[in-house]
């Protein structure tokens, strides 16, 4: 059986809770994180999650969270500005070769 999304177990503790139901839980940092360096800080990690069992402030708990998040932030950090580097060096050479000018400037300057 192939599983499309892996599932991570985190702890981290309540620090609020919002009207919708919804909590601010500080998350201490695992490897990935520390690694990674996106985030500010260097020990924990606040983040805004579904409170379904209805927990209180100051409360430990378990949560899981979903692979695809750190798949999409990879995509996002790596991927994305390889794509708009290409994209500004195509869309450079058109305007270049419409106006007239030289091509490198033009693909330098996009």
């Amino acid at each position: 059986m192939i599983k499309e999304e892996e599932e991570e177990e985190e702890e981290g503790i309540i620090i609020e809770i919002y009207e919708n139901n919804i909590a601010k839980v500080k998350v201490g940092r695992h490897n990935e994180c520390k690694n990674c360096g996106a985030c500010q800080g260097d020990n924990s990690v606040v983040i805004e999650a579904k409170n379904p069992i209805g927990a209180k402030t100051g409360q430990k708990i378990s949560f899981q969270m979903k692979d695809t998040n750190m798949l999409m932030a990879a995509f996002v950090v790596y991927i994305v500005p390889l794509v708009a580097v290409v994209l500004g060096i195509l869309i450079g050479q058109v305007i270049a070769a419409k106006l007239g000018y030289s091509v490198r400037g033009f693909q330098i300057g996009g």
